[in-house]
């Protein structure tokens, strides 16, 4: 296992159905891990952020940085992706140990929950009230960055 980025793969999701595509191709082929986690913790952690828009976050930071954030974080990371090394907080770190058929699974329903959702979405504790539309490429974006520390055994990273 190696953090090396050039390792990894560069990926651009557009839809649930690739990521759940690639999910699947990753559970089939096997994979190589380049970072710290594997697929059940990655899906289990990709899960949560969905699930919290849904269903409420229970924290906020301070009021003054989201607008900073909003305005410097939010466009660069939907325009160039999510940076390593940024630790969330520990509410959505996920367990150290993590099934994958279970987390898989998990994220699966979180995605059918999220594609038919109409009710009420949370504000995200780093940038306020986002529509739907932004949710969806922030997700995107998250799944791009943890899935591409998974290289499938059977093709090489790009």
């Amino acid at each position: 296992m190696t953090a090396d980025t050039a390792e990894r793969r560069k990926l651009e999701f557009t839809s649930i159905e690739q990521i759940e595509a690639d999910i699947d191709h990753l559970r089939e082929a096997g994979y190589d891990q380049r970072g710290q986690w594997p697929l059940g913790k990655i899906c289990a952690h990709l899960a949560m952020v969905p699930e919290k828009v849904m269903d409420g976050f229970g924290f906020f930071p301070t009021w003054p940085i989201r607008p900073i954030l909003r305005r410097t974080w939010l466009p660069k990371w939907l325009s160039e992706g999510m940076p390593s090394g940024i630790n969330g907080p520990k509410s959505f770190m996920p367990p150290d140990t993590c099934d994958d058929d279970e987390q898989v699974a998990r994220l699966k329903q979180t995605h059918a929950r999220w594609t038919t959702h109409t009710d009420k979405l949370h504000p995200s504790p780093l940038f306020g009230k986002l529509d739907k539309s932004t949710w969806n490429a922030l997700h995107f974006v998250h799944c791009n960055h943890h899935l591409s520390f998974l290289v499938p055994r059977d093709s090489k990273a790009d």
